[in-house]
């Protein structure tokens, strides 16, 4: 099997590779066999099948690496691979992607997949879709062949590959796409057997599918909906699950205590505050505390130590002193959780959101250009950096970038939080779990198994 990541693809020249469904670590110590029943956050009574709306851990995880595939996964490692992509070729400016399809490759219905079905699934997107930033970039989608697509971008991107790994932009059957949505019918390694919206999900294990004997190691599936941390602890003691999200701390020797560090982060909203209120945040916040024991100290730019060109020399000040006096001169007295400096009682809490981050360095900015929080010399380096296939040339301009965001920008962020999950000690996991969201990237349900 052969992986591809992001620096070896560009710098290599090449944007094709033999991208098998691949194979896990230590997967030879995996075996089929028994299921795996997990509690998650993030259900709700409003979800669906459709993954326009998806947005949240639970059909994050149901969806992709479970009763769906995309085009192309992100490995554990953060390399990439193809998923329903076998392989793919790009013209010299990154703009025309032609991706090959897997063959042999059929939906639950037993609709055989060709190109007619990402041409209908990826449609779906164009509007009313949470995906709809991603897709529109995509100038035209043509099928050449039952089993090749060509993608014709509007501007060069380097990382579009990446971008076809994104858990939205799962591929339906063309024929009935309605019918798909409903009832949950992909090519991923489980067909649903039962679906509780807010509640469960039951699903069984596909036979003769693509990835046998690389995932899907479990016979049965159970995604149970708990949102109190304490209940999944209770859950986890008792033995009615076999991990959970929420759990932090080990609850007793049963259970231990998976960690990835990705780029999720606090960031908090600096809009509408004057600079020297701005200033005396930076300069003020304590990040170490922030970032905690486990967690990697932020430079106010969301690219996290899971991207490719994240810049770890960009180190942030602390200097308290400074800070009291750019705070004494702000007319906009605020706070943030972390910050050492007696404020005004007048002062309110800083807005905050937490953000997974993204896979690529583009795929971030792009998500701050739509929020209008991307300054303008950002802005401008932002669709150098796409198009660049040099991999020296394209960390300079996010390094470049990254500065910029760190003075400029209009987010505090003061660290990256590691995920943690609590796992029974007989469930099996590969030695390098995904960080890209929580529970080895969300993909579980086909890299765990029983022991």
């Amino acid at each position: 099997m052969k992986r591809i990541s992001r620096r070896g693809l560009l710098a290599s020249g090449a944007a094709a590779g033999i991208l098998a469904a691949g194979g896990l670590a230590h997967a030879g110590q995996a075996a089929r066999g028994g299921r795996l029943r997990i509690a998650l956050s993030g259900a709700h009574a409003a979800d669906s099948w459709d993954s326009r709306r998806f947005h949240d851990l639970f059909m994050i995880a149901a969806g992709q690496g479970c009763v769906f595939d995309c085009l192309t996964e992100v490995a554990a490692d953060g390399s990439l691979r193809g998923e329903l992509a076998q392989s793919w070729d790009v013209t010299p400016d990154a703009r025309v992607w032609t991706v090959t399809l897997r063959r042999g490759v059929t939906f639950h219905n037993g609709k055989p997949f060709t190109a007619e079905d990402v041409l209908a699934s990826f449609a779906l997107h164009r509007t009313a879709s949470l995906a709809a930033p991603l897709v529109a970039p995509i100038e035209e989608i043509a099928a050449l062949s039952p089993h090749r697509v060509r993608f014709t971008l509007r501007e060069g991107n380097a990382d579009f590959p990446y971008i076809l790994s994104d858990y939205h932009l799962v591929i339906y059957p063309a024929d009935n796409l309605p019918r798909a949505m409903a009832q949950g019918i992909g090519t991923g390694l489980y067909r649903v057997d039962r679906f509780e919206p807010g509640r469960a999900l039951i699903a069984r294990r596909v036979d003769q599918h693509y990835k046998d004997g690389q995932a899907g190691w479990a016979d049965r599936i159970e995604l149970h909906a708990v949102a109190d941390p304490r209940a999944q602890a209770a859950g986890l003691i008792a033995g009615r699950f076999d991990a959970a999200d929420l759990v932090t701390q080990s609850p007793d020797d049963t259970v231990q205590i998976a960690q990835a560090q990705g780029n999720r982060h606090l960031a908090y909203d600096l809009r509408g505050l004057d600079e020297d209120m701005r200033t005396a945040l930076r300069l003020g916040v304590d990040r170490a505390a922030s970032a905690g024991e486990g967690g990697w100290i932020g430079a106010d730019s969301p690219f996290g130590p899971a991207n490719a060109y994240f810049d770890p020399a960009l180190a942030p000040q602390h200097d308290p002193d400074r800070a009291r006096w750019h705070l004494a001169r702000s007319a906009t007295p605020v706070s943030v959780p972390g910050l050492a400096l007696a404020l005004p009682q007048a002062a309110v809490a800083v807005p905050a959101q937490r953000c997974y981050g993204r896979a690529t360095e583009d795929w971030m900015l792009s998500a701050l250009a739509a929020q209008d929080r991307l300054p303008q010399a950002a802005q401008a380096l932002q669709p150098l950096a796409r198009a660049e296939r040099d991999s020296g040339r394209r960390a300079a301009l996010y390094r470049d970038i990254q500065a910029i965001l760190a003075t400029e920008g209009n987010a505090l962020v003061p660290a990256f939080e590691p995920y943690r999950s609590a796992v029974r000690r007989s469930v099996g996991m590969p030695a390098v779990t995904g960080n890209l969201y929580p529970m080895d990237s969300a993909r579980f349900a086909e890299r765990w198994w029983r022991v």
